[in-house]
Parts: C-alpha cells; sequence; structure tokens
C-alpha cells in the first residue's frame, strides 16, 4: 500500500496486471522434466542457479563447463509457453523458487 501511495504522489506510471505478469514471465525459467520453476533476480545468485539448472538440464556436464549461463537461448522460459491453460497449469504445479537478499546488505557490496 505504501508504495503505491509513494507511486502516485510522485506521478509514477504504474504497471497493470496483465504488463506485470509478462514482465515476470520473462523471468520464469521452467524445467518441465523437473516440474520446477526459478524466478531469477539479477544479483541474487542467479548466475549460480542458472548454472546449476545447465546442468541439471544436461545442457552441460559440470558447474565448470557452465561459462555463459546468462544466455537466454539455454532456458525455457514461462513467457515461451502459449498465454492460457499451459501457463497456468505450470504456476500451480510446479514447485517455484525465488532468491533474494537483504537490501541493505545490497547497498555496501558491490
Amino acid at each position: 500500500m505504501l508504495v503505491r501511495k509513494m507511486c502516485s504522489s510522485r506521478k509514477m506510471p504504474s504497471l497493470s496486471r496483465s504488463a506485470s505478469q509478462k514482465h515476470s514471465s520473462k523471468n520464469l525459467i521452467v524445467d518441465d522434466e523437473r516440474k520446477f520453476m526459478y524466478c531469477f533476480v539479477p544479483k541474487t545468485g542467479c548466475t549460480s542457479w542458472r548454472s546449476v539448472l545447465l546442468v541439471l538440464t544436461g545442457k552441460v556436464k559440470s558447474l565448470d563447463e557452465a561459462h555463459m549461463p546468462h544466455v537466454r537461448s539455454q532456458y525455457r522460459f514461462l513467457s515461451d509457453y502459449p498465454e492460457g491453460e499451459e501457463r497456468r497449469k505450470r504456476l500451480r504445479h510446479y514447485t517455484k523458487v525465488m532468491t533474494h537478499r537483504d537490501p541493505l546488505t545490497r547497498l555496501v557490496s558491490p
């Protein structure tokens, strides 16, 4: 509620629900074989998680080989699935993981 109040008092644009969902579906990596979804947030260990996903999906044999975990074409994202039931099914039934970082420690780290 406070965020909404501050944004409206400063005349900041707000995202509609559909725009917000469209944006977030581009950050959800999907592993259908393991029924697993990972929502990556930059600067919270997402490079390590992406490297692990490359190993789990068999795209590389070990973490030492995962040199370019940020290449989007190596993953399947929720936004790659047709809107509607295909996405809802995964959102309902898959295990979802998201990491975060204490904002105060983030402020003082490089």
